[in-house]
C-alpha cells in the first residue's frame, strides 16, 4: 500500500515538472514570436500577446505555483529581449521594473484563472458547448483581467521614461495591452478546454473549442495579412 501512494506520488511530481517544462518553453518561445514578429508601429507594441492564454492554461494545470514560473519565465523573456534591442548596460532600476511588468502579467493571468474556474462551475453544461459560453469566456476571462491590468503595464512604462507619457498616449498603450492580452487568451486558452473535454467527453461537442479556435486563429491571420 504504501509503495503504490509512493508510486503514484512520484507519477504526479513527474508529470508536475513535464507539463512545468512544457509550459515555460512555450510561453518563452510564443513571446519571442510576438516581439520579433508581431509588433506594430509606432511604440512596437504587439496587439497579439500569445503569453497570456499560455498564462491561464499555466494557472489551470499547476494551480497556484502557476504564479512563480509565469513571473520567473516573463522576467526572463523580458531581459532577453531587452539585451536583444537595447544597447544600454541592465542596471538594478530596470531589473526591478522588469519584475513589476512580470508580476502584472502574473496577476493577470491570476485573475483570468479565477474567474475562469468559477465561469466554469457556474455552468450546466462544460465550457464552449453554447455560444453564450464564448461571450462570457471573452468578456470576463479574456477583457476584464487584462483590461484591469493594462493600466498598471502602463505605469511601468511611465516610470521607464524619464519625459512621462501624456494622456493620449496612456490611452493608447492601454488599448494595445488590453487587445493583445484579450486576444492572446482567446486564441489560446480555448485549447485547454478543447483537450480537457476530448479526454472526459466523447461527444460532437468536444470539437466546439477546436472550431472556435481555429476559427480566430484564420480571422488573424487574414487581419495581420492585410497590415501594411
Amino acid at each position: 500500500m504504501i509503495e503504490s501512494i509512493k508510486a503514484v506520488k512520484q507519477t504526479n511530481r513527474n508529470a508536475y515538472w513535464q507539463n512545468v517544462f512544457l509550459l515555460i518553453a512555450t510561453y518563452f518561445l510564443s513571446g519571442y514570436f510576438c516581439i520579433n514578429l508581431l509588433r506594430v508601429p509606432p511604440d512596437n507594441y504587439s496587439l497579439l500577446w500569445i503569453p497570456s492564454g499560455i498564462g491561464l492554461i499555466m494557472f489551470l494545470v499547476l494551480g497556484n505555483s502557476a504564479f512563480l514560473w509565469v513571473l520567473i519565465v516573463n522576467f526572463i523573456l523580458n531581459k532577453f529581449t531587452y539585451f536583444q534591442n537595447n544597447s544600454q548596460q541592465l542596471d538594478y532600476y530596470n531589473l526591478f521594473l522588469g519584475f513589476l511588468n512580470a508580476a502584472i502579467d502574473a496577476l493577470q493571468g491570476l485573475i483570468a484563472w479565477k474567474i475562469a474556474i468559477k465561469l466554469e462551475r457556474s455552468q450546466k453544461n462544460p465550457l464552449f458547448t453554447k455560444n453564450s459560453h464564448l461571450i462570457f469566456f471573452s468578456l470576463c476571462v479574456c477583457f476584464l483581467p487584462s483590461f484591469l491590468t493594462s493600466g498598471l503595464l502602463v505605469l511601468v512604462r511611465t516610470i521607464q521614461k524619464p519625459e512621462g507619457i501624456d494622456l493620449t498616449t496612456f490611452l493608447k498603450l492601454s488599448v494595445y495591452f488590453t487587445v493583445g492580452n484579450t486576444v492572446g487568451i482567446l486564441l489560446v486558452a480555448p485549447l485547454y478546454w478543447a483537450r480537457k473535454m476530448h479526454t472526459q467527453i466523447k461527444t460532437s461537442q468536444s470539437l466546439y473549442p477546436f472550431v472556435i479556435t481555429l476559427s480566430i486563429i484564420f480571422i488573424l491571420f487574414v487581419s495581420f495579412y492585410q497590415f501594411p
